[in-house]
């Protein structure tokens, strides 16, 4: 099985006010669907281009999934438990469960990355900066719904949407 990135259609995801932006191509999608028995692979591999002045996604953690960054181009910083790195072509972050991370493009050009993760059957998230926890048991629901997903303020156990406390 062989895909060309170019070749793999681009997935758009944007925050309504904007202030969390990429532009992800699912490679492992792509190959899974070249393969006659529809096997999901152990891992996830997927092509990012985080605009200048994005961020990825909000602060975060998982509780099962790993996740290894590759910076192809550009440059960004990651935040990882507060400390904030350099990450330039040819680094390599890896991020294990329960280390809260995200990107930040502060720059003026696009920053480019691959992001390997397994594949786990479930997931949830902690976000620090807005105290909540993704309670929800269908991990890979559609993101285009994410505003629709189930949210908890941790302490408060009340529902919120998933852009509270982050824009």
């Amino acid at each position: 099985m062989k895909v060309r990135i170019a070749d793999i259609e681009e997935e758009p995801f944007e925050s309504p006010k904007k202030k969390f932006v990429v532009i992800g191509r699912q490679i492992s999608v792509a190959l899974q669907k070249q393969d006659e028995k529809d096997r999901t692979a152990p891992f996830d591999l997927e092509h990012v281009v985080l605009p200048a002045g994005k961020s990825n996604f909000p602060y975060h953690n998982h509780a099962t999934t790993w996740e290894m960054y590759y910076a192809l181009s550009g440059k960004a910083q990651m935040r990882i438990d507060g400390e904030i790195h350099d990450f330039e072509p040819g680094d390599v972050i890896q991020c294990a469960p329960g280390q809260a991370h995200q990107l930040v493009n502060n720059g003026t050009e696009d920053f480019t990355y691959l992001v390997i993760a397994n594949n786990t059957d479930f997931d949830a998230c902690y976000y620090p900066d807005s105290d909540k926890m993704n309670l929800n048991p269908i991990w890979k629901a559609n993101l285009q719904n994410v505003n629709e997903r189930a949210w908890t303020r941790a302490q408060e156990g009340l529902i919120h949407s998933y852009w509270d406390g982050e824009e």
